[in-house]
């Protein structure tokens, strides 16, 4: 169980890195404009996607299941926590702890677990078995630069 939720983690992790620029626009009208967008604002952001070989149906997916998943954390938040949260995405600090200076409640930490755990099996079920197994293979490549980069 834990190796499957250790892999659902990657994979979410991999999919905010590759649709970062998508989760900032506008809703736009057309999922070849969401591509567009993720592709074009900066070039490396699509390498994941490329690599992966994602369909332009399943890049518009994740960018949906991303989105609602954001607008359900924010529910959660207070008025004053979405401010701050929204303050620390600006300043690229959401996805280095940011949660933790929210403060948030065991009620509300228990319920964006919850919201990422649905997240996550929902972004699974995207991919193919070999795009799993290409995270599976990217994610330890990752661990190993990590490791050679921290000693």
């Amino acid at each position: 169980m834990k190796s499957k939720l250790s892999v659902l983690a990657g994979i979410v992790a991999l999919s905010i890195t590759a649709i970062h620029e998508v989760a900032k626009a506008n809703t736009l009208t057309s999922q070849s404009q969401i591509v567009a967008q993720t592709t074009d604002a900066k070039p490396n952001r699509g390498k994941f996607a490329e690599e992966l070989g994602l369909t332009d149906t399943q890049k518009a997916e994740l960018t949906r299941i991303r989105q609602e998943t954001r607008a359900a954390i924010e529910k959660v938040l207070t008025p004053e926590q979405r401010t701050q949260w929204q303050a620390a995405k600006q300043n690229r600090q959401a996805r280095r702890g940011g949660f933790k200076a929210l403060n948030l409640s065991e009620d509300q930490r228990a319920e964006i677990k919850k919201i990422k755990e649905a997240s996550k099996t929902q972004m699974q079920a995207v991919f193919t078995d070999e795009q799993k197994q290409k995270i599976q293979e990217m994610r330890q490549n990752w661990r190993t630069r990590r490791q050679q980069q921290n000693r």
